[in-house]
């Protein structure tokens, strides 16, 4: 409730470093994002010895990932990690790591993102999402059981995240059917159906029609 007071209340030229940073990510999380790029641009913009200049990097850097304004979002990125670093230093390196994936420097983006995996101090859902994003890279260059391996992972080890296990479900499900291995994905998509916990996620819901759709609902 403070932080959409502010929002609504003051103007960027109003707030100090730590407003404009976090009263952005405030606004990114609501669906904001013309709003965070303007208190965003104005830490970037006038506080360049700020501790808080990473938020401003990274926020930027998310919204032109968001347009799929890659070379942007790598430079933002980069920046972020390199030069200022500290406070969002996690965000820092799984922006680039995403964006160097989307880009198609795969090998680049592979070892960030291992790197990121093996960090103790991020573990967690930034671990799921740094597995699922491993065997997304494999399955981009069309070597579903080297995919296969890093998706099942995420959902046995890391059940606790259940959107990047929802999607680890289906993606192994695609897998298997592009070796023509039919009856494994639709066993694998069954046993997803099965998870209570993924019952209200969409991914539950294409797997699902997929079942259909292969006559084994």
């Amino acid at each position: 409730k403070i932080f959409r007071e502010i929002a609504e209340r003051f103007k960027p030229d109003d707030l100090s470093p730590p407003l404009l940073a976090h009263v952005g990510d405030f606004l990114m999380e609501k669906g904001e994002a013309d709003r965070a790029g303007a208190l965003y641009e104005k830490l970037r913009t006038d506080f360049l010895k700020s501790d808080y200049l990473d938020f401003a990097f990274c926020g930027l850097g998310e919204i032109a990932f968001r347009k799929k304004d890659y070379e942007t979002a790598l430079s933002l990125f980069t920046d972020a990690a390199d030069k200022y670093g500290a406070l969002k230093l996690r965000d820092a390196y799984v922006g680039r790591a995403k964006t160097l994936m989307e880009l198609g420097q795969y090998d680049e983006a592979k070892k960030l993102f291992e790197q990121i995996a093996s960090i103790r101090e991020w573990r967690g859902d930034t671990t799921a999402f740094a597995m699922y994003s491993l065997g997304e890279i494999e399955a981009r260059q069309n070597r579903p059981n080297e995919a296969i391996a890093y998706f099942r992972r995420v959902f046995i080890s890391y059940q606790k995240y259940v959107n990047w296990v929802a999607k680890s479900y289906l993606r192994t499900a695609e897998n298997f059917d592009k070796q023509g291995k039919r009856q494994d994905a639709i066993d694998n998509l069954r046993e997803m159906l099965k998870n209570e916990k993924l019952q209200k996620l969409p991914e539950t819901q294409q797997a699902a029609q997929l079942l259909q759709q292969w006559g084994a609902a």
